[in-house]
C-alpha cells in the first residue's frame, strides 16, 4: 500500500512500461511483464493483483472491470 502512495503522487516513478489505472475510487497500476500483463489494485489497505500471461492489456483490463473490482471490495470488507 505504500508504493502506491508514491505511485499516485509521483506516476514517473511507475517508468515506462507501467500506468495508473483508475477503478472509481480505487487505484491500480498496470505493468508489462516478460510474457503479459500483471494489474495492482489498491482497495483501502489491501492490494489485489492480477498477473495475466499471455493476455493483452486490453483484454485484462476487459476482464477486471468495475463490476469485479466492486465484488472483489465488497470482500475484503467483510
Amino acid at each position: 500500500a505504500q508504493m502506491f502512495k508514491m505511485w499516485i503522487t509521483n506516476p514517473a516513478a511507475l517508468g515506462p512500461d507501467a500506468e495508473l489505472v483508475k477503478y472509481n475510487e480505487y487505484d491500480a497500476v498496470l505493468k508489462k511483464e516478460r510474457n503479459g500483463w500483471n494489474l495492482q489494485i489498491l482497495i483501502d489497505k489491501d492490494v489485489a493483483e492480477v498477473k495475466a500471461p499471455g493476455m493483452t492489456d486490453d483484454a485484462l483490463l476487459g476482464w477486471i472491470n468495475q463490476q469485479v473490482v466492486d465484488t472483489v471490495a465488497g470482500a475484503l470488507k467483510n
